[in-house]
């Protein structure tokens, strides 16, 4: 085996929109992966930002920067990047993940083994000192990518995904807000893929500390899929879908808190932790059926 192919050349991809937090120690850890060197190259697709994102990944000589300033979606921005990656893979990051130094080397060790052209990887959350209820919830909640998969969906903070098989599901949906790799992973589905699961390949995401971050990116989740309506069921039949969130409501929200019973009997909670996590779990519920009501309310059409 040459080394074109047992090292096929990665394009390492990042969106990021006013990241200079976190950037700089993403892109330190792509910089010493184990992989070699010669044998990928990082892409950071900038959304447009206003603080001193670029200048930060300007600081290491290796990364290619490509800017996406029309549409402000980290979508866009990825699409933006796959245009000008040379990659026979792509690998799909975010700036707030910070991948294992053997991250690369594992996920490209699994591809050439199993010859699965499309999987996900690992997500850890990294919990802050206090460890609170808040951090808690965003570590339960979301970014299971091993549950994600069985569900037929991977999600792009840790993707692999070739370049012929990118090609043929095609680009991620531009100009959604939030939810593109769900979209983009049911087209994969319907043309008959499967994805793979890496437990080895591992990037690693902080958790959100606070109420108001958890809101945010709830609110965001529900314009998504609010946004996702719109496109399949079209303008005109937002105000019955308006009228279904409604009449749902009482059944969605017990569905939505149900996960933390199921977390008690799993071991992955104590037993006194819902007394805590489930007031938390309804109050993202709202804040999420708020952002999908809204979208829907003002925007009709895409």
């Amino acid at each position: 085996m040459n080394d074109r192919d047992k090292y096929p050349f990665v394009s390492v991809i990042i969106p990021v929109y006013n990241g200079e937090d976190v950037i700089g120690e993403c892109l330190r850890a792509l910089i010493e992966q184990s992989y070699p060197g010669k044998r990928f190259e990082v892409i950071v697709a900038d959304n447009g930002s206003a603080d001193g994102t670029i200048g930060i990944a300007q600081g290491f000589p290796t990364v290619k920067i490509v800017e996406e300033r029309e549409i402000r979606s980290s979508y866009a921005a990825r699409n933006k990047a796959v245009r000008v990656a040379t990659g026979d893979i792509f690998a799909f990051t975010d700036a707030d993940c910070i991948p294992d130094s053997d991250w690369l080397s594992r996920g490209i060790e699994y591809f050439l083994q199993n010859d699965i052209p499309i999987f996900g990887g690992r997500i850890d959350f990294v919990f802050s000192e206090k460890r609170g209820w808040c951090e808690r919830f965003d570590a339960l909640y979301h970014m299971n990518q091993k549950e994600t998969v069985k569900r037929g969906r991977v999600a792009t903070a840790n993707l692999f995904v070739t370049r012929e098989f990118f090609g043929r599901i095609g680009f991620f949906r531009g100009n959604l807000i939030s939810g593109g790799d769900s979209e983009w992973s049911h087209r994969a589905v319907e043309k008959g893929f499967e994805f793979g699961y890496c437990d080895s390949a591992v990037v690693r995401h902080p958790t959100r500390k606070g109420l108001r971050e958890n809101i945010t990116k709830e609110k965001r989740i529900g314009k998504g899929e609010g946004q996702i309506k719109l496109l399949k069921k079209g303008g005109r039949r937002r105000y019955i879908e308006i009228l279904k969130l409604i009449l749902t409501f009482p059944f969605d929200i017990i569905h939505y808190v149900w996960p933390v019973v199921k977390f008690v009997f799993q071991g992955k909670i104590r037993l006194y932790e819902p007394v805590f996590l489930i007031p938390i779990a309804k109050l993202m519920f709202f804040a999420k059926r708020i952002g999908t009501i809204g979208y829907l309310l003002h925007r009709p059409e895409e």
